[in-house]
Parts: structure tokens; C-alpha cells; sequence
């Protein structure tokens, strides 16, 4: 006599995830896109927009009506939180300044 296989467990598929373990899940991602990433961000304090290095850290979910936010922390001490807008378009700003500089441009 042949005893029947045993049972074996079945892998849980996405379409099974909980609409909260999604979010946490596209939260944990978001969390770690920029992370570490430098920015450039200009300000006008006067006499024209100056640049602004910083780097991006700490992230806070969407929650409700809320966007999710970057925490910036700037060269200078100064910190702010931006939205995803935000964050990238500092992080082109960064990354151009950076090929001008490499080409001789910003020389």
C-alpha cells in the first residue's frame, strides 16, 4: 500500500495581500527611493536664488489627505520636508549642476 502524498503548503499570492499590507508595502518602497540621495535646492535670501545642498532622509507616509514626505537636512543644519515633486526636481537640479561641473561647464 502506497500512502498518499502529504499536503503541501500553498505560497500566498498578491492576490490574496491585504489593501493595508499593499500600502506598507509601496510605503517601505517610497521610503527608501531617495534615501541618501543629494539634492540642490535654490532659495531667494536677497540678491538672487541661491543654491542649497542638502540630503535626503527621513520619510513620512501619505496618510489621508496628506502627501508623503521627504526630510531634507540641509549642509548648512537647516531641515524641511518636501513632496515628491519637490525632492525630484532638487534631485535634477543636483545631477545637472553635477554633468556641468564634470564637463567643464561650471567652471
Amino acid at each position: 500500500i502506497v500512502a498518499p502524498p502529504a499536503p503541501t503548503a500553498v505560497a500566498a499570492t498578491t492576490a490574496t495581500t491585504t489593501p493595508r499590507a499593499k500600502r506598507q508595502r509601496i510605503a517601505k518602497d517610497l521610503s527608501t527611493k531617495y534615501f541618501g540621495k543629494r539634492i540642490i535646492k535654490e532659495f531667494d535670501i536677497g540678491n538672487g536664488p541661491e543654491p542649497f545642498f542638502g540630503t535626503i532622509g527621513d520619510f513620512v507616509p501619505a496618510e489621508g489627505a496628506y502627501a508623503a514626505l521627504w526630510q531634507v537636512k540641509y549642509d548648512d543644519g537647516d531641515s524641511e520636508e518636501l513632496e515628491e515633486a519637490e525632492v525630484k526636481a532638487a534631485i535634477r537640479l543636483f545631477e545637472n549642476a553635477q554633468k556641468s561641473t564634470k564637463s567643464g561647464k561650471g567652471k
